[in-house]
């Protein structure tokens, strides 16, 4: 090993296996630039040994991942916690133990999403690369909570006291909402290009994570008469907003629902829950409608995604009574 002085800096060189490898100290200090180099190439050594896996750093793992262009949320607290960690050494319970410290006071469904999964993420991408083991960590278990779901009923009754208030585009939100079972996000981000009134479709995209990194899924919905009607009727004035319904901020549009449910003595019903959710349940559990082309409507990633997460039976008790009296229900 060589340190060589360039300027006020040390930089250093040293062969391993027949590769040179030059690097800068980034110090002036003569014996700190001597310890970084020589760390570095026991480092370098001990990988040519026995592998890249018995250097590699949650650091390195993380730096690899996020220059993929994939999704960096909740990576800082990660980096804190594994940062100089060598891969090799992290376990699954040391992942849930973190999932612990790091979000003390969140559910089950926050830790799995803001720890376990980046985590096993990261290294698992590092696994692909031939660079560690791959890991699979437990995830806390999620109690699945029984969620209310809009129908048809209660759009209709909001689009009414909306219409009355005089915030049409509002009582719009809804109907579309509920029938085309949209995210409340890509129904805000809808414009008016978006949509083909005469042909009754509107164009909505949805951001994602895939393969390839963070990505603009884009699908087509299907307008019903009644949300054909409700944005025809919107005057030509009131659309030089880019935006259909007006809404640029979550926010905004939450604080509206909210007092006009209140008002009007509604049911208490988010828009996902009046929405999507009524719309998932409406198509599966009341139509009959099967999984497949309910989660192809609606754009779930999969069947099972909608079965897990937005479906519940209903009236159960009279479920019951008609199907042990031989009725016919579900569309059958």
């Amino acid at each position: 090993m060589r340190l060589i002085k360039r300027g006020a800096v040390w930089h250093y060189r040293f062969t391993v296996d027949g590769e040179t490898i030059r690097r800068s100290s980034g110090t002036s200090d003569k014996r700190l630039a001597e310890d970084i180099a020589h760390e570095h190439e026991q480092r370098i050594r001990r990988a040519a040994v026995y592998g890249p896996e018995s250097v590699l750093t949650f650091a390195e793992a993380l730096a690899l991942y996020v220059d993929e262009g994939r999704d960096r949320r909740f990576m800082l607290p990660l980096y804190d916690h594994f940062g100089k960690m060598q891969v090799r050494k992290i376990t699954a319970p040391m992942i849930r133990d973190a999932a612990r410290i790091l979000y003390p006071k969140a559910s089950a469904a926050t830790r799995n999403r803001q720890v376990i999964t980046p985590m096993c993420a990261v290294i698992n991408r590092a696994a692909k690369r031939g660079l560690c083991a791959p890991i699979k960590a437990e995830r806390f278990k999620v109690k699945r909570t029984t969620r209310a779901a809009g129908d048809m009923e209660f759009a209709t009754r909001f689009a009414k006291a909306a219409t009355n208030e005089g915030k049409p585009l509002l009582g719009a939100a809804a109907l579309f909402l509920f029938t085309t079972g949209a995210r409340p996000s890509e129904m805000m981000g809808l414009t008016w290009s978006d949509l083909d009134l005469a042909a009754g479709t509107a164009t909505i995209g949805t951001r994602k994570t895939g393969e390839n990194g963070p990505e603009v899924r884009y699908r087509t919905v299907y307008l019903v008469p009644a949300v054909v009607a409700a944005l025809a009727s919107i005057k030509p004035e009131d659309r030089h907003i880019r935006l259909v319904f007006g809404y640029p901020a979550k926010g905004t549009f939450y604080m509206h629902w909210r007092k006009l449910v209140a008002a009007h003595g509604l049911p208490k019903l988010t828009p996902h829950e009046a929405g999507r959710h009524g719309f998932g349940t409406e198509l599966m559990i009341r139509q009959g409608i099967d999984p497949v082309t309910t989660a192809e409507l609606g754009g779930w990633e999969s069947p099972r995604m909608l079965m897990d997460r937005y479906a519940h039976p209903e009236a159960g008790r009279s479920l019951i009574m008609d199907v042990f009296a031989g009725k016919k229900r579900g569309g059958e």
